[in-house]
């Protein structure tokens, strides 16, 4: 990175992440030129910038400063926290954080495509074997994170990106999973590292954080599936306008098919979806099962019956109990 007169201050986060104290807002604009605004959220907005020095084109997310003690200032911190411990391959990379007395800007990889939510508005739905493209992808990131105890907790199509345009990449969707900011980092798996705060987006949120009742890494297998369902036909598999009702719908009643684009999918992938969609997280397909299954390689043929975590656990016992 260029380094600026009178020299700022620099620290490095994890995985050497640069984090680089400005004096003032205009000192960004000696390192970067402004491009294109590529969107506004709560928090503040993105834009496409090029390093001046090496021409290279990055996402520049500005926020700013939130009051201390703000509940924006822990999901500001969540993101550089997490982003700065990640090395993957479909996963947003981070490469620089500029802080000023104002603003906090997140240097990030570009993604030219924009979002699966505004990719699926404009297609409908996917093909089955544009879902399992997707869902290797979003899997294989997520059995990452929680590889190093990192739940996401809001997967969802928005925060999904795709690096290219889907005429450059040739069909082969390079996702990105972006937006940290809800991200929790666990002490592992555990009674003690259940958590118990409902976060989220509604119709994506797993029903053991609806309730209330505690709930783990699990609660991203729930969205992944969610996230599929809506990749293959356009709409989530429960709908109601409050959580209380949304809950009742998902404990009371089995994901349905319905829609007439169903009966172009294969069984297979429907029965997966069954298994990632299950209401007790004890008997939902883990995310490592889900990449070990025969339709994310390609067989629609297989009908791949899980073990559940209570089964794996009744197995272990009788198997302790004989010997």
């Amino acid at each position: 990175m260029e380094q600026l007169s009178p020299r700022p201050s620099t620290a490095t986060l994890e995985k050497g992440v640069p984090d680089i104290r400005l004096k003032n807002d205009a000192d960004l604009s000696k390192i970067y030129v402004y491009g294109t605004k590529l969107g506004q959220g709560g928090f503040g907005a993105v834009y496409e910038a090029t390093h001046i020095e090496t021409q290279t084109k990055w996402a520049i997310k500005e926020v700013c400063k939130p009051a201390p003690g703000s509940s924006k200032v822990k999901m500001v911190e969540n993101e550089i926290n997490c982003l700065s411990q990640i090395n993957h391959a479909h996963v947003i990379h981070l490469e620089a954080v500029y802080t000023t007395n104002k603003r906090i800007c997140l240097v990030s990889e570009l993604c030219k495509g924009g979002d699966l939510r505004q990719l699926l508005d404009k297609k409908k739905f996917f093909t089955e074997d544009e879902t399992r493209k997707i869902i290797f992808c979003l899997a294989d990131a997520v059995a990452y994170l929680h590889k190093r105890d990192i739940v996401h907790r809001d997967l969802k199509l928005e925060n999904i990106l795709l690096k290219n345009s889907l005429d450059e990449d040739d069909g082969t969707f390079d996702i990105k999973v972006a937006d940290f900011g809800l991200s929790v980092k666990t002490g592992g798996v555990g009674i003690n590292n259940i958590r118990t705060d409902a976060c989220g987006t509604l119709i994506y949120m797993a029903p053991e954080m609806m309730s209330g009742r505690g709930y783990s890494h699990w609660c991203d297998v729930w969205s992944i599936g969610v996230i599929m369902f809506m990749l293959l036909c356009g709409e989530p598999p429960f709908v109601c306008k409050t959580k209380n009702k949304l809950l009742d719908k998902i404990m009371n009643k089995q994901v349905e098919f319905t829609q007439p684009i169903w009966a172009k999918v294969s069984d297979a992938a429907k029965y997966l979806l069954t298994c990632l969609l299950k209401a007790e997280p004890a008997d939902r397909m883990s995310v490592q099962q889900l990449l070990e299954n025969p339709w994310i390689t390609g067989d629609t043929s297989v009908l791949c019956v899980q073990t559940s975590v209570l089964e794996m656990m009744c197995d272990y016992l009788e198997h302790e109990e004989s010997n």
